[in-house]
């Protein structure tokens, strides 16, 4: 199976959406998380590839700085986990996705997402 050497991690900005689902779709920020440095057939490199998608998660849910507006915990939580499903569904990799399942009991080999780039 062969795989882009990066996965652009997206999450959607839950507020901007609920306020402007036409414009939904604009607003997804992402995060390449790059992993051609990685052995993707062993389980240490399959380890490394989803802390990085879990830190661009962590990362395109964060509050930018300087925002006043305060973020419900359980928002950031399920943007972190929607985020991170994609990335893991873009991969397309069964270890990845089994690690997944093992780490989160969500999963992600069934989920469609609409490509929205």
């Amino acid at each position: 199976m062969k795989t882009n050497p990066f996965i652009r991690c997206t999450a959607l900005l839950l507020v901007a959406a609920s306020c402007i689902p036409a414009l939904a779709d604009d607003l997804l920020p992402s995060k390449t998380v790059r992993y051609a440095d990685l052995n993707l057939k062993s389980q240490e490199g399959i380890a490394a590839l989803y802390k990085r998608i879990e830190r661009a998660a962590v990362e395109v849910c964060d509050m930018p700085q300087g925002t006043l507006q305060l973020r419900i915990e359980s928002e950031l939580k399920a943007c972190r986990a929607d985020a991170t499903d994609r990335a893991i569904v873009q991969a397309n990799l069964p270890t990845l996705n089994a690690l997944h399942l093992a780490k989160t009991g969500r999963n992600v080999g069934t989920v469609q997402y609409a490509d929205r780039r």
